[in-house]
């Protein structure tokens, strides 16, 4: 019997052990992906437009607390249990950042997430607009003093072995299935689309405000219903709160409490401040700030779940 259970338990680490062993392996193959054929729009219009993009999405996590360039930083609001999560220099340091680096090769980072060593990174990819891109681009070649350039390095991310599950099972192998090219944005007359796309092409709202690991949770089941749990500084929880028009949500909110919300980070009536990793949307537009309100009370509502 005792011989029995040996083996067994044998078997067990070896096949524990294997798949770790895969899943390691899997996570450091090359990948394939287009290179979308978008240059930098550096029109006044559309620097605009992609300053206020940056600003929202991208230089939260680039850019470390106290620094003036986007050099990278340690991502803290990452759960500890999935490893240690740094992000790139992306100033325009030749050596370092993405000095060297084609308008295409950046657009194709920011479409599939895969960077100039064909490896899959750890950002998220984005389905935004041709235009939009372009307009990111255009604002990252503006000469703005974050991108001046900083050979300032941060450590390689490391992924605990539950991160490298978790990464492997939520797809993190495998490329977006998005055109190169030919993605458009949605016309601003027609608020559900437009708000769709800024929800989940633009800034990834279901990310952070809806449960899970998995790629397509911004579709799934409990969409916007909040409990995405991340991590302070300090190591405490914080929890993405439910935008769904529950009343347990955003159900009370008008769209100026909205508006105020997401563009200044208070809450309606001044009864508190959203918590930090909430980015302000400052350089929304009106219009803009009523589309993404339309589209979520276009979603079903929903419980926030208790803790």
């Amino acid at each position: 019997m005792k011989k029995k259970l040996l083996y067994a338990a044998l078997v067990l680490v070896l096949l524990v052990g294997g798949g770790i062993g895969f899943v390691s392996y899997q996570l450091e193959q090359p990948v394939t992906a287009p290179l979308p054929p978008i240059k930098a729009n550096t029109s006044p219009e559309a620097v605009a437009r992609g300053a206020v993009i940056f600003h929202s999405m991208c230089e939260g996590c680039h850019r470390s607390p106290g620094s003036e360039r986007v050099t990278g930083a340690r991502m803290f609001e990452v759960p500890a249990f999935l490893g240690t999560f740094y992000s790139a220099n992306i100033t325009l340091d030749p050596n370092v950042g993405i000095g060297t680096l084609t308008d295409e090769q950046i657009a194709r980072i920011i479409r599939y997430g895969v960077n100039r060593k064909d490896r899959m990174t750890m950002m998220a990819q984005s389905a935004m607009s041709d235009d939009d891109i372009a307009a990111v681009l255009g604002f990252m070649r503006s000469g703005d003093p974050v991108f001046q350039p900083d050979p300032a390095t941060q450590p390689p991310t490391q992924l605990s072995t539950a991160g490298k599950l978790i990464v492997y099972l939520a797809g993190g192998t495998k490329v977006p299935d998005r055109p190169a090219s030919g993605i458009l944005t949605p016309p601003r007359t027609d608020k559900l689309a437009y708000g769709r796309y800024l929800a989940h092409d633009v800034f990834d709202c279901a990310g952070c405000h809806s449960p899970g690991f998995d790629a397509s949770k911004g579709v799934g089941p409990e969409a916007f219903s909040g409990g995405f749990e991340f991590e302070d500084a300090s190591g405490a929880k914080i929890v993405g709160p439910n935008i769904t028009f529950h009343p347990t949500g955003i159900g009370k909110w008008s769209v100026e409490d909205f508006g105020v919300a997401i563009r200044d980070g208070l809450k309606p009536g001044g009864s508190g401040i959203l918590r930090m990793p909430m980015p302000r949307f400052r350089g929304l537009q009106d219009d803009e700030v009523e589309a993404l309100y339309e589209y979520l009370k276009s979603k079903p509502q929903l419980a926030t779940k208790a803790g």
